[in-house]
């Protein structure tokens, strides 16, 4: 059977031109050549610490043993930093692969993700330079303290309290009610000795808003908790539990005025306050921004770790008899139902990390400018840049989670086991649509953001490049066809963004009509997030090969099609699309599962998914799955029988003493 189930797949991956995975792979998972060979010699370079067989294991340890584990994966990333010399942005690399390849997010892996580019973004690069030595040599391992037990993307209603003053030019840092407690920053429990705190600043009895002040938690030396600081953990989640998030209580702990972030506002030594413009204080929040688009990328690689465990496992698996070939069973990806579940996911994947990589790309020109010269950032572009973070976060995360649980039930009851993997994918994946503004509620920011920038246009204001499809907003609706795909998704926006607009209108305020009209918001937030995928998905294909272009295309049009089937009622009342397009799409659809279903394993195999990094008996490169499945069930094996001789033996005895 394995031998036979090896030769399944390779014989699937004949099926497909040599270059595709690796092309695939190149444009659509890593965005270039280069970024690909980068991330497999890195990969290369740390599975040769780890193993398929000690992955399995993980899953059925404790939580705390898997929190020791993550952090000794952590130390073993920063000693193979150290051996091999690696550059910063090899190390932040090995960082993030560390995570896709065991599913196991480290907490140090928040002080570079969160934390340090805090420090580099609203800092000022005295404040940063005074500090580096501790926050390179690991003497310092921060958070990012933020959410409150009472308030969470709404920050302008956070509750602790720094307070200046002037006798001793220090701020008080304070929780003074039980709402007001940090509670949820990753790393915070037990990890963390630095926190950037955020917390409103009041001088002189004047609340100036919230700001962020750097904070020491512990003890370098002992690790103990300073005088007035409680902290500990929240509690175990859903998944994600190798990070220690916690809760973080402050009574009247003081901190030099120096430790105030000082980029954008400042306080001198009188109390005197300044701050910055509109435009510049935004770029305060610009490691929220950040981390939006690194969830949108998280969702892809989520995404598609699921993906290839139900295709691989789909091409192995055999259920029911040909109706063709009575005696031959068929395979589970031959059947067009599991086609339809399983392909759109590929395709959804594809979607994701297109669009990823673009507005990666534009976070780290961003970057660079806020470090810097961040007078040069225009205020037109971050807003655009803050509306399509949260768009893409909605969309990315619903795609990702939905399809995450498609994936899995696809995989029928050993799909339900943990060690399918699916199971952990599913927790993972739900922190997607939670983390950094759940979805319903940044949604708002989108759409408070479009108007804005409608109302910007309207006075004609200079668009960047892309806002110009804000010239069609007032005018006719083109006679489009159910094969116009990216026009459809941009004017079922417009149209949406259109009717919104005029809509708020007639209410005294943007926030009044976006309070009013919440669940048109969302769905003009989620409208636009799928409309930026199409557009990036649509221009990725375009680099293609011809030998991988046909295919790719098929993919592109396949998400498309899917789109468009599952909003249906949205495209034939906003774009005038004809009531004969269900059945045109319908049979597009059947035509694109056929046209995709024979490249399915190579267009998998172009994630780069190891079988450590995917942790799944299922999803095995060399199909050998139920050879996988029996040896982790080995894993479980014991003679002992828990809980026999305390109560099944004195039942059994119980009821033959009562028959007497």
């Amino acid at each position: 059977m394995a031998a036979n189930n090896a030769d399944v797949l390779a014989s699937e991956r004949c099926r497909s031109p040599a270059t595709l995975a690796i092309e695939m792979s190149e444009v659509f998972t890593h965005g270039s050549q280069a970024s690909r060979e980068t991330y497999m010699r890195l990969c290369k370079l740390l599975e040769a610490h780890l193993s398929f067989e000690d992955a399995q294991k993980m899953l059925s340890e404790s939580i705390e043993n898997q929190r020791v584990l993550a952090l000794r994966l952590a130390c073993l990333v920063e000693k193979l930093i150290l051996m091999h010399r690696l550059s910063n942005t090899d190390a932040e690399v090995l960082r993030v692969i560390s995570q896709d390849l065991t599913g196991y997010a480290t907490p140090t892996l928040l002080h570079h993700a969160m934390f340090t580019k805090n420090l580099a973004s609203i800092f000022t690069p005295e404040q940063v330079a005074a500090w580096g030595t501790p926050i390179d040599s690991f003497q310092w391992l921060g958070c990012y303290a933020q959410t409150e037990l009472g308030h969470g993307s709404n920050l302008r209603s956070l509750e602790t309290t720094a307070t200046f003053l002037p006798d001793v030019d220090e701020f008080e840092l304070h929780s003074p009610t039980l709402t007001s407690i940090k509670y949820w920053p990753g790393a915070l429990a037990s990890t963390a000795n630095m926190a950037v705190v955020y917390a409103r600043l009041l001088i002189h009895g004047t609340d100036h808003g919230v700001h962020s002040f750097l904070l020491q938690l512990r003890d370098f030396t002992t690790h103990k908790p300073l005088p007035g600081i409680t902290v500990g953990h929240i509690g175990n989640k859903l998944a994600f539990n190798t990070v220690d998030n916690g809760y973080l209580k402050l009574d009247r702990v003081r901190i030099p005025r120096a430790n105030m972030a000082m980029k954008f506002s400042t306080v001198a030594r009188d109390g005197t306050y300044s701050r910055a413009d509109g435009a510049k204080r935004e770029l305060s929040y610009f490691t929220m921004l950040q981390m939006r688009f690194h969830m949108v990328h998280g969702s892809a690689k989520t995404l598609s770790k699921a993906a290839t465990i139900a295709v691989r496992y789909s091409a192995i698996r055999l259920q029911g008899l040909s109706a063709t070939a009575p005696h031959g069973e068929v395979r589970v990806l031959d059947y067009q139902s599991q086609q339809h579940r399983v392909l759109p996911r590929v395709a959804e994947s594809f979607a994701i990390f297109a669009t990823s990589h673009v507005y990666n790309a534009f976070c780290t020109q961003a970057t660079a400018m806020v470090d810097t010269s961040p007078d040069s950032i225009d205020a037109t572009s971050l807003a655009m840049a803050h509306a399509i973070s949260c768009a893409l976060k909605v969309a990315a995360s619903e795609l990702c989670t939905r399809g995450i649980e498609i994936c899995r039930r696809a995989c029928g009851g050993h799909g339900y086991l943990q060690s399918s993997g699916l199971p952990e994918l599913g927790g993972f994946a739900a922190q997607f649509v939670t983390a950094e503004g759940e979805n319903y509620v940044i949604s708002q920011q989108t759409t408070r953001t479009l108007l804005k920038l409608v109302g910007a246009y309207r006075m004609g204001v200079a668009l960047p490049p892309s806002l110009e499809i804000f010239h069609a907003l007032d005018g006719p609706l083109p006679k489009l066809s159910a094969t116009d795909y990216e026009a459809l998704f941009r004017y079922r926006f417009l149209s949406l963004l259109h009717q919104f607009d005029a809509t708020a209108a007639a209410y005294p305020s943007p926030d009044v009509a976006i309070q009013t009209n919440l669940i048109e918001s969302h769905h003009l937030a989620l409208c636009y997030g799928k409309y930026v995928l199409v557009h990036e998905f649509a221009a990725a294909v375009e680099s293609l090969s011809r030998a991988t272009k046909p295919i790719a295309v098929a993919l592109f049009e396949l998400f498309c099609v899917t789109q468009l089937q599952e909003d249906l009622g949205d495209f034939m009342a906003l774009v005038q699309l004809p009531t004969s397009a269900r059945a045109s799409l319908h049979a597009r659809l059947t035509h694109l599962l056929d046209a995709v279903r024979p490249h399915a394993v190579a267009l998998v195999d172009a994630f780069d998914h190891s079988d450590v990094s995917l942790n799944s008996t299922l999803g095995r490169a060399d199909g050998n799955v139920y050879d996988a499945l029996m040896q982790s069930s080995l894993l479980y094996a014991s003679d002992a029988v828990p809980g026999f001789t305390e109560y099944l033996q004195p039942l059994r005895r119980l009821h033959a003493s009562s028959r007497l």
